[in-house]
């Protein structure tokens, strides 16, 4: 049987109509990163304002975060999951290596500063635009596990390395209207292949842009290379 990259080779006119349909470019993040320059991975550690609402992205409706992932999930990119989350559960285990008992474990350990693995978007964020206080972690979006965890529409990425190039940053950000809510937000900059990099991008193949509901997890061999593991982190 073919592996899930092996199976992920549409050809040359489907991803043009992917690209064509893609659901982040019809009501997703086009413009939740603005900067004075290209929203390249370099530019996250720059001064950056940051919309964790009145993007699309950040309204969709459950079914519409269904509907993207399943966009997705056609050409071998995703699994959806919908408001299943033991099925969600049982796959990011799987791809990041960790052992969480429960989905609420994940979504508790992604709020939790102490601990690194998983990290997610704070939901009182959602409704402000915000400014980059600081960028706390900066991950390869190949050594993660992203979903959109939004219930009723979860969907994760599967482990192929198309929509997974980039930088993945853990980023401070304050409320522009109010300085004193200060909140972990998530922000991925996509680096597209060069052969469809001129399919999704009109400029230079690269796009950040936050993930309002996102919940994502470091690959555990990965991160415990380069941090200590040695204690269970409090959930």
């Amino acid at each position: 049987s073919k592996t899930v990259e092996e199976a992920a080779k549409p050809g040359k006119e489907d991803m043009k109509q992917m690209a064509a349909n893609y659901w982040v470019r019809q009501v997703g993040p086009s413009d939740d990163i603005e900067s004075g320059r290209n929203s390249s991975s370099q530019d996250v550690r720059h001064n950056f304002t940051m919309s964790f609402a009145g993007t699309p992205l950040g309204m969709l409706t459950p079914e519409q975060y269904l509907e993207g992932g399943k966009q997705m999930a056609k050409f071998g990119f995703a699994q959806t999951f919908g408001n299943d989350t033991n099925s969600a559960l049982t796959f990011v285990n799987r791809l990041s290596g960790w052992t969480f008992k429960t989905w609420q474990e994940v979504e508790k350990c992604g709020l939790n500063p102490e601990c690194h693995s998983a990290w997610q978007s704070d939901p009182e964020l959602i409704g402000h635009n915000a400014t980059l206080v600081s960028v706390q972690a900066i991950v390869n979006g190949v050594d993660t596990v992203r979903c959109h965890n939004h219930f009723g529409g979860i969907w994760c990425h599967e482990n192929v390395e198309t929509f997974n190039e980039g930088k993945f940053y853990i980023v401070e950000v304050a409320a522009n209207d109010d300085p004193t809510l200060v909140r972990t937000g998530l922000v991925m900059c996509h680096e597209w292949p060069e052969e469809y990099a001129s399919l999704f991008e009109k400029r230079d193949g690269t796009k950040c842009h936050t993930m309002p509901v996102g919940l994502v997890l470091p690959k555990k061999t990965i991160w415990c290379a380069q941090h200590d593991c040695r204690q269970e982190w409090i959930v």
